[in-house]
């Protein structure tokens, strides 16, 4: 079912507009409000399926997809550190989809947002919630087992092999690492305007073709 949440895109006390305050915000209150018992899986809205993620887990014990091309440094992890005291190191390269019980995860959003805010505020990168996220977790002493969970666009097929979940976040790329399809110029429920085959990773291959048959139930 939808719950229907009263979060903002813009953070209340920095006046910042950005679009994953909404989400954290929505979580917190969901929790909050419904106060929910068991294991969340934590996705993002571009994010589709092409396998069941059966998957629960225990409070302390979250599970999270490996950050490919992590690397411990940069602008806004300096930041995090300062605000947080984290040795770096201690920083796991883990993201979204993960698996965390709705315990860990309502006692950490509260941290999470406020970084984000700082990060937001300092440095203003899009990523600012998936540093936070880390960041959040190493000062919590949160620990993620990681696990693939999810392919992002363009990850190498061999980094996220099996991966339940398709995160299309990137543009697909043909066989020469050209353009082949992106969200941003796809107009919902028109039918697809190239050839699965044509993509460069399977699991874009995968992505295509689940849209062109769910484009397809909806005109017959």
């Amino acid at each position: 079912r939808v719950v229907a949440t009263r979060a903002p895109n813009v953070h209340p006390r920095t006046g910042d507009h950005y679009v994953p305050y909404n989400r954290l915000f929505s979580t917190l209150e969901w929790l909050q409000t419904e106060q929910p018992v068991g294991t969340v899986l934590f996705l993002d809205p571009d994010m589709v399926f092409r396998a069941p993620v059966p998957t629960r887990v225990v409070p302390g014990a979250p599970i999270a997809q490996p950050w490919y091309g992590f690397h411990a440094g940069g602008d806004i992890l300096d930041v995090l550190v300062r605000e947080t005291g984290v040795d770096p190191t201690a920083m796991q390269g883990v993201t979204w989809p993960a698996l965390v019980h709705t315990r860990d995860l309502e006692a950490l959003l509260p941290r999470w947002i406020e970084l984000t805010a700082i990060a937001r505020e300092e440095v203003g990168a899009w990523e600012s919630d998936m540093f936070a996220f880390i960041a959040a977790s190493a000062e919590q002493g949160l620990t993620w087992t990681p696990r693939t969970l999810g392919a992002w666009t363009n990850w190498p097929d061999e980094a996220v092999a099996g991966a339940p979940i398709i995160h299309y976040c990137q543009p697909i790329e043909d066989r020469d690492g050209a353009p082949l399809w992106f969200k941003q110029g796809y107009r919902p429920w028109t039918p697809i305007d190239v050839d699965p085959e044509d993509a460069r990773l399977d699991y874009c291959r995968d992505l295509l073709v689940i849209l062109r048959d769910v484009v397809a139930t909806k005109q017959r």
